[in-house]
């Protein structure tokens, strides 16, 4: 068994090859003889394929006239001519139609199996077949049309016989090549392997022996003489550089300690350079913020009080300016952080629309006062509501339009968005700026995108600029998975573009929302009379601070360095403390790491509010024994959450907080179920009363049945001002019931109605439709009004409150039928004192477009209507 796993697999450069050898030569002979014997075989059958249609076809000819005259004895005669061919088994004449042969022959004590019918198409190679150790094969009598042919079946033996005798023939002449061949492969095998083994025994001397002398003596041209000569220059040239390395390894050691005292001054050089980097980094973070948190803050509180409309338009564009100014602050300043691949991308839900309208208030001052205009163009089929990074998109689109603004001094600046393509649940929008301007030399594109360039030396001295911020536009495109191109002709204009994968919104938008509003009211209903401490050594930080905790209505104290705030926490208790981090005489982190060392303020939520935004900072806050980061300028929003979050709500503020739901009616008033409508929101928007829900669905009914026809109407007179108001209208009623997806078509309606774009069809009938369904369902829930002598007091109540509910609804959504609404209130203002002193500055209020104010407004007029309900 060994010896023959030995011969299988050969380990010598000879086995190999003859073993090679051999078998490439038998797979050789084989073929060959299959082949050849295929080939014979071929041959064969067609010589008796040929014999038998021959002799069948001669009958069959001659039966011509048999079959004319239905000479039976003359076919039976003719048949009778096959016995003297031995291979004919059996001969005969058959008729289309009948059963039984025409003629037959015999041959007697041979059984022949049952034959194939005749095929149809008598072409040459189908009018025979092989079949079981039998051949079949027929002819079409001439003249018969097909109806009539001759059928002979031949045995196979003699064939088979014949093939036989040639396979055996042709194996042995080849058996004799084979034996021939592998001698021959035998000796070129040994000629082959000998010099080879001869080059291996050197190798292996000369690896013992590096100074052998002994050489290989090539002979000839071939390939095993050039590998001998080879192998001779290698080993000469291994020798002479044994030789070099040996000089060398003397001074080695010497070489690698200079070389490691070189290369620790280069580490330590650079972990210097990093950590004074990363130092001034965070100190320009917090430097910079910290102004920022004053100019943030004090504008979303002076945006609360009462300023006229033009104050409050250039107050939003400074707040918004300013939003903006610290993006793009925190991209710069994390510049280092960008190159490392360490931004991180948001996957949030937001509106297209407000996007752009936020890109439009950055770059619409400065495009004014440059006398360009400034236009934005939104394609149709864009999606309005989309799941990305808004930030990130805003700030490429703000960076390009600034751009275009400032190398432009005549013209205009377009604003381009357009789908481009669609991938499964993604979509790709292109979004392009294109000016007027000056334009950009052919030469510098390709560099436009690198950081610190300008297109030339004067540029920065005539505009300003650092360069950097195309570099940080492509590496935030990039990181959106999107692309940056840029086109442009000297003189004409530039034109900037990029692609974005973008995916739908996971959620759709709340359009009874307030959308200027906070967490403020539930903050001043379940935080009411909690106590905090508020450490910053910064007034303007401490104003700001101070006043978004009285809106939410907690207590604070202040202090103004980690020192104070210590024994600020160990004379009194607090039930959060709000820490800065940088402060004199004592840190935020070395306070807190004080106060955690008594045992009785281990769990006293502090939490940290700096304008620390470096990576790192939030774990270092973490670990000094901080529960939560908040980064300056804070966001009212997230410092409520923070105060939810951190300290349990007084009992008195949980109960304050649920008292409306509790007025939410008995059991007996509760609303069947409808289909479409969330019952559950509209009651709750109708502040819990069953009642007034139930009178809100009747103006519903009353109000909104017949707004599909107008909507018919206002398309049909291309009447797209009033089809918005309509659509609009329409959308927040449905949201205030309920109706969520009838709001959701509404809201479709109103975007194609802004763009002056007929509704699609199958939209338009499908809104209809579904007004129609859901107006159906509440006819049934609508007492009719009673007659205009029987109302009474509760009467006309409930229609005050149908009215306010109403009004809310629509100042929550923005809606300028607010104005009706309040013009309705003026039959009801005799009756209640209250309203008739509140109805002019609401009214005041919802012309200038004040409706968060307004809300507010409202919200005290609706405490004084029920503390004095007449």
């Amino acid at each position: 068994m060994n010896a023959l796993r030995e011969r299988l697999r050969p380990r010598t450069i000879r086995g190999k090859l003859a073993w090679w050898f051999t078998f490439a030569i038998v797979l050789a002979v084989c073929l060959v003889f299959v082949l050849m014997l295929l080939q014979q075989q071929r041959l064969i059958r067609s010589e008796w394929s040929a014999g038998l249609r021959a002799q069948a076809r001669l009958i069959a000819t001659n039966s011509q006239a048999a079959i004319d005259f239905q000479d039976r004895q003359e076919a039976a005669r003719l048949m009778q001519a096959v016995q003297s061919n031995p291979s004919v088994l059996r001969a005969r004449l058959l008729v289309a139609g009948r059963r039984q042969p025409f003629a037959e022959f015999a041959r007697p004590g041979v059984a022949v199996a049952a034959t194939p019918a005749m095929p149809q198409d008598d072409e040459d190679g189908r009018d025979v077949h092989f079949g079981d150790n039998q051949i079949v094969t027929w002819a079409p009598i001439p003249g018969s049309s097909g109806r009539a042919h001759i059928e002979l079946v031949a045995t196979a033996s003699d064939m088979q016989q014949v093939l036989w005798r040639t396979a055996l023939e042709t194996g042995g002449a080849l058996t004799a090549l084979l034996l021939v061949f592998l001698w021959l492969s035998g000796r070129a095998a040994r000629r082959l392997a000998v010099p080879l083994q001869n080059l291996n025994q050197l190798m292996a001397r000369a690896a013992d022996h590096p100074g052998l002398a002994d050489r290989i003596t090539a002979r000839g041209e071939d390939e095993l003489a050039q590998l001998g000569r080879s192998l001779n220059q290698m080993i000469d040239k291994l020798q002479a550089r044994d030789q070099e390395l040996a000089q060398y390894r003397q001074n080695l050691e010497q070489l690698v300690n200079e070389r490691t005292r070189a290369l620790l001054s280069a580490t330590e050089q650079a972990q210097q350079a990093s950590r004074a980097k990363s130092d001034f980094l965070a100190r320009m973070s917090h430097e910079i913020r910290t102004p920022m948190n004053a100019i943030v803050g004090l504008g979303q509180l002076l945006l609360k009080t009462d300023l006229t409309a033009h104050q409050r338009d250039y107050q939003e564009k400074m707040q918004g300016a300013s939003d903006m100014l610290l993006g793009l602050i925190n991209d710069i300043l994390d510049y280092s952080r960008i190159e490392a691949g360490k931004l991180q991308i948001e996957h949030i839900d937001f509106d297209l629309e407000q996007v752009l309208r936020g890109v439009s208030g950055q770059l619409a001052l400065r495009a004014q006062q440059k006398g360009l205009r400034l236009l934005f163009h939104t394609e149709t089929g864009v999606p309005q509501r989309l799941r990305g990074d808004p930030l990130r998109l805003s700030q490429v689109l703000v960076n390009l339009g600034n751009n275009a603004v400032k190398f432009t001094q005549a013209g205009e600046v377009v604003v381009h968005t357009e789908l481009r393509q669609r991938r499964g649940d993604q979509v790709v929008l292109a979004f392009s700026v294109h000016d007027t301007g000056m334009g950009i030399p052919q030469e510098r594109l390709a560099q436009l995108f690198t950081p610190f360039t300008q297109v030339d030396e004067s540029i920065t001295r005539r505009f300003g600029g650092s360069g950097l911020g195309l570099a940080i536009c492509r590496q935030l495109v990039e990181l959106m998975g999107g692309s940056i191109t840029a086109q442009s002709r000297e003189g004409v204009g530039s034109h900037f573009s990029f692609t974005l994968p973008l995916a739908p919104a996971t959620t759709a938008p709340d359009d009874t929302a307030d959308p200027g509003g906070t967490a403020t009211p539930a903050c001043a209903s379940l935080l009411q009379g909690r106590r905090v401490l508020l450490v910053d050594d910064v007034e303007l930080n401490r104003t700001v601070a101070l006043a978004f905790l009285a809106e939410a209505g907690v207590q604070a104290d202040v202090a103004v360095n980690g020192r104070e705030a210590l024994d600020k926490v160990l004379a009194q208790p607090y039930d959060l403390v709000l820490m800065d981090i940088q402060m004199p005489e004592m840190d935020g982190l070395s306070a807190t790491r004080a106060i955690r060392k008594h045992a009785r303020l281990q769990g006293l939520p502090i939490v940290a509010m700096t304008a620390h935004a470096m990576e790192g900072d939030r774990e270092r806050s973490l670990q000094a024994g901080m529960q939560d980061h908040l980064t300056k300028p804070i966001a009212p929003d997230a410092l409520y959450a923070a105060l939810l979050r951190w300290m349990a709500p007084h009992q008195a503020g949980i109960a304050a907080a649920a008292a409306p739901a509790a007025a939410s009616g008995t059991p007996g008033d509760q609303l069947p179920a409808l289909a479409g409508v969330d019952t559950a929101r509209g009651l709750a928007q109708a502040l819990g009363r069953p009642d007034l829900y139930r009178r809100i669905l009747g103006n519903f009914l009353h109000e909104f049945g017949a707004s599909g026809q107008a909507l018919h109407s206002a398309q049909a007179a291309h009447d797209w001002p009033l089809a918005r108001r309509l659509a609009h209208s329409l959308k927040s009623a449905s949201a205030t019931i309920g109706a969520t997806a009838l709001a959701q078509q509404a809201r479709q309606l109103e975007d194609g109605f802004a763009r002056q774009q007929p509704a699609a069809a199958d939209l338009l009938a499908s809104t209809g439709q579904e007004l129609s369904r859901i107006c159906a369902l509440l006819a049934p829930l609508v007492a009719p009004a009673p007659a205009p002598h029987a109302r009474g007091a509760a009467t006309a109540s409930a229609d005050l409150q149908a009215l306010l509910a109403r009004l809310q609804a629509l100042l929550q959504n923005d809606d300028a039928a607010a104005l009706r609404v309040l013009q309705q209130l003026q039959d009801h203002a005799s009756a209640h004192p209250w309203l008739a002193r509140a109805l002019p500055r609401l009214t005041e209020l919802v012309e200038d477009i004040e409706y968060e104010d307004a809300l507010q407004q409202l919200r005290l007029l609706c405490a004084n209507l029920e503390q004095s309900p007449a």
